[in-house]
């Protein structure tokens, strides 16, 4: 099953928001460390750059790489 980059993006989105809310409830309670929820989320963040810019240039990679979407190599 393929899920679309809009919809992949998206979720990341969410499991962003959801980690940042939980991060800093266990910051509160020192159950976690400053650096290493930072660390995690940029973690995340990255993965969501990296996303955004395949949605960027998809039109691009489908032209160069049809073997990567069903075509013909």
């Amino acid at each position: 099953m393929r899920v679309a980059l809009a919809q992949q993006i998206e979720e990341v989105a969410t499991t962003l928001d959801e980690r940042r809310s939980e991060y800093d409830q266990k910051i509160a309670r020192r159950k976690l460390g400053v650096s290493l929820a930072e660390y995690r989320t940029r973690r995340l963040e990255a993965a969501q750059r990296t996303l955004q810019w395949l949605q960027r240039h998809e039109e691009v990679i489908r032209q160069r790489c049809p073997e990567l979407f069903g075509g013909q190599t």
